[in-house]
């Protein structure tokens, strides 16, 4: 039998912590879902994309324009909106109308969600067999 590493209770610990992380951001993102509810289009008035560990990452200056009033907003995000001059989709708050998500926020909730379902538990799994080998080497021992 294997002997039991102090790294297998800490790997778990920190797989249920990161499960934890992404159901929190699924439900930040699943409420700027329920709160942005009206649909705008905004013309992109500047673009970049920006290399990551992850892949890219998106920055935009955003004008709209909702109840006769017209707005500029910088936002960033993980998926491309388009390029400088191109019109997207976005959803906005009719109560504050500065506050936006994309039309992809609702597909990120839902695959942090399982994704964060997944961790807490693979990391439950991970610690209830580590506590297994460290009763049989007890037993053994």
């Amino acid at each position: 039998m294997q002997p039991v590493n102090i790294m297998h209770f800490v790997s778990s610990v920190f797989l249920m912590a990161a499960g934890v992380m992404a159901v929190v951001s699924s439900r930040i993102l699943r409420r700027e879902e329920e709160v942005c509810t009206e649909s705008v289009t905004a013309t992109l008035l500047e673009a970049q994309r920006f290399r990551s560990r992850t892949g890219y990452h998106y920055y935009y200056v955003l004008r709209y324009t909702w109840n006769g009033k017209t707005f500029e907003r910088e936002y960033s995000a993980e998926e491309t909106l388009g390029n400088v001059g191109d019109e997207a989709v976005i959803h906005i708050n009719p109560e504050d109308p500065e506050q936006i998500r994309s039309t992809k926020a609702a597909k990120r909730s839902r695959y942090c969600l399982a994704a964060g379902v997944a961790m807490i538990v693979g990391g439950v799994i991970w610690l209830i067999v580590t506590l297994i080998r460290l009763i049989g080497a007890f037993r053994v021992g």
